[in-house]
């Protein structure tokens, strides 16, 4: 069985509405908290080897692989558009994941079931500002795909 036109269509639009949330400079969760993180962070990207005690919450591997990205680009919007495009396929390894866990559901349910991740507004809003939150939900859904 294979996923169906209508979810691969879904898929696109709602990929395609992350990258309109980028151009516009959405922050959909609402609070602001993702762009001033973003601005906050900043100069952990720039120069990760001065990870700060104040931010001891929060796991250096984001800022080490941004920092990585913004050397080669060299420029805050074209490392955005490289994380949102880097969230793009967390749903499908989510869709993956599920596929492999529940075999006997139809797999048009379980990839339109992945789609949500796409509507929700902390995922979004981590997406269009580069937040430790994708590359966590990134190598979580990994890990689950090798588990």
């Amino acid at each position: 069985m294979r996923v169906n036109t209508l979810n691969k269509f879904l898929y696109l639009v709602l990929g395609i509405s992350l990258f309109i949330d980028l151009y516009y400079n959405i922050d959909t969760a609402g609070s602001g908290g993702f762009i001033k993180d973003f601005e906050t962070t900043w100069p952990l990207v720039e120069n990760p080897l001065a990870f700060s005690t104040n931010l001891d919450i929060k796991f250096p591997l984001h800022y080490y692989i941004a920092a990585i990205i913004y050397k080669i680009v060299d420029d805050k919007e074209i490392l955005r558009l490289i994380y949102c495009i880097l969230a793009l396929p967390i749903p499908y390894l989510f869709f993956i994941c599920l596929k492999i866990k529940f075999k006997k559901i139809n797999i048009n349910n379980l990839f339109l079931f992945s789609l949500i991740i796409f509507l929700l507004p902390s995922f979004r809003s981590a997406a269009v500002w580069p937040n430790t939150q994708i590359t966590g939900i990134f190598f979580f859904i990994i890990s689950l795909f090798f588990f």
